[in-house]
């Protein structure tokens, strides 16, 4: 999967899937057993799941790129490749097994339809930063292969769409907005309003200096859209001069670039530490429908979706 090879859609999603979840502690094996914060299982699916789901069921993203780390690179390839030809459409989904909230969990990653849309699974870097930059350039060299093929299809210039495999509870109501946004050729990042009072510390880090006007202020999150070639310009701008920064809008704002703001959910959180466990687990019982099946927003059947994407694909 190493090797780009299929059509190139016209907004691809970028997801850093790298993190270890060191600030998880010692938490327990996840979905079928597997280490790290992307197979932490939430109601029988692991936290990685929820996220493809959300980005490629949206049809303007037609495919999306993993970024991760060398070790599971292998794991992540082997569980899209069977997801994608798993001969049964419903064994990505969990059975509930009572209204306690118990799981039989799911044996596979994604609906086929949906992993057949993941375009390949790459190894980053040492930090998120550099990690990007990695899978900008494997997209870069993706389009220039499909454009080379003379596939149909290809898009000029491609947009990027990076989002953190980690935020997992984003809805695909969020992604349709920040991808029609992109599409319209306006850079956009999510964002909440803060809803605490802010202020900044005075050198010492133990004493306030002075207020900050929380209508002036944004709580960034992902995903975060930008044109390919743009981006991937600003990442080799920021490698030459040694800057380094937390996110991509950071480098946007620093070539002067305008980023406009798609407003977001608080309920976008990233797994960071073992109380955001709980946090998503309780989101999403609150999201699941009655019957206590079908996708993860409880937005109704995600099979027929799937089904309908796979039956718009060009043959």
């Amino acid at each position: 999967m190493d090797e780009p090879v299929k059509q190139a859609p016209a907004c691809l999603a970028l997801v850093t899937a790298g993190g270890q979840g060191l600030r998880m502690g010692q938490h327990r094996a996840g979905w079928q057993g597997l280490p790290g914060k992307l197979f932490i299982e939430l109601n029988g699916r692991p936290a990685i799941s929820y996220t493809l789901e959300a980005l490629l069921s949206v049809t303007a993203v037609t495919g999306a790129l993993l970024v991760t780390t060398e070790q599971l690179k292998p794991l992540l390839e082997r569980l899209v490749r069977e997801a994608a030809h798993c001969p049964d459409p419903q064994a990505w989904q969990p059975e509930l097994l009572d209204q306690s909230g118990k799981y039989r969990p799911a044996d596979t990653l994604l609906p086929p339809a949906l992993a057949a849309r993941v375009l390949g699974v790459t190894v980053g870097g040492a930090d998120r930063q550099t990690s990007v930059y990695y899978g900008l350039r494997w997209l870069q060299q993706y389009c220039r292969q499909t454009t080379a093929a003379g596939r149909p299809g290809t898009v000029s210039p491609p947009v990027v769409m990076v989002h953190d495999a980690a935020r997992c509870l984003l809805q695909p109501s969020l992604v349709k907005a920040c991808a029609d946004q992109i599409l319209r050729g306006h850079n956009c990042v999510a964002a909440v309003k803060p809803k605490d009072s802010l202020a900044v510390l005075d050198q010492t880090g133990q004493q306030l200096a002075r207020p900050l006007d929380r209508s002036q202020l944004a709580q960034l999150q992902t995903p975060q859209c930008f044109p390919l070639q743009n981006l991937l310009a600003w990442h080799e701008a920021a490698r030459l001069q040694g800057l380094q920064v937390t996110d991509d809008s950071a480098l946007a704002l620093w070539q002067q670039a305008t980023v406009e703001i798609v407003d977001s959910s608080y309920e976008n959180i990233k797994l960071t530490t073992p109380e955001d466990i709980d946090l998503a687990r309780a989101i999403l019982n609150r999201r699941r429908p009655a019957s206590g099946s079908g996708g993860q927003n409880g937005a109704g059947p995600l099979p027929d979706l799937a089904a309908s994407i796979q039956r718009s694909q060009p043959k």
